[in-house]
């Protein structure tokens, strides 16, 4: 018999603060050892170009918080801001009680440049799984990270092994 007793908890908003303060109380009483998080990419996009008739790039590489100052930022930059703080907050907690993370967004997405998500690569056995979606049964080829600390996500850093028998 498994040892492990597994219960998938959803519904939970991060952008809520009740919510953020209630998950990171599940994890300090280690109701809760594996966090998955995916943060939403579509500001940290390097699909935002200047020019290209598209939305403007919101964050570059050099500025990977936001490209205007922190007083003039969207409400979008700053949620997203928030969201990636809190995700890192999180993680580093789940750490610290002996549980497992994962975060994912697409593999050049600017949200890896930030502080915050470096900072996770200090945790012990942390790294970067990089696969393409496509391996896995998706119509696109997506080429997706995942910073983690499960061992037994290597299953997923994989790649298209072309040609293509997908979409994109």
């Amino acid at each position: 018999a498994c040892p492990l007793r597994i219960q998938k908890i959803t519904g939970f908003d991060l952008c809520k603060l009740s919510d953020f303060k209630a998950i990171l109380k599940m994890i300090k009483l280690r109701k809760i050892q594996c966090l998955h998080c995916a943060p939403p990419c579509s500001t940290f996009s390097r699909a935002r170009k200047w020019g290209d008739g598209g939305p403007a790039p919101l964050r570059s590489d050099q500025q990977p918080e936001g490209l205007a100052p922190k007083h003039k930022r969207t409400w979008k930059v700053w949620m997203a801001n928030v969201l990636t703080q809190r995700t890192a907050k999180l993680c580093k907690a789940i750490a610290r009680a002996e549980g497992f993370f994962s975060v994912a967004n697409p593999e050049n997405s600017i949200i890896w440049k930030t502080s915050l998500m470096k900072s996770l690569l200090k945790i012990e056995g942390c790294k970067d799984y990089d696969g393409d979606q496509c391996v896995g049964g998706g119509i696109y080829r997506k080429s997706t990270r995942l910073r983690s600390t499960a061992p037994w996500l290597n299953v997923v850093a994989r790649r298209c092994p072309g040609p293509p028998t997908h979409t994109g």
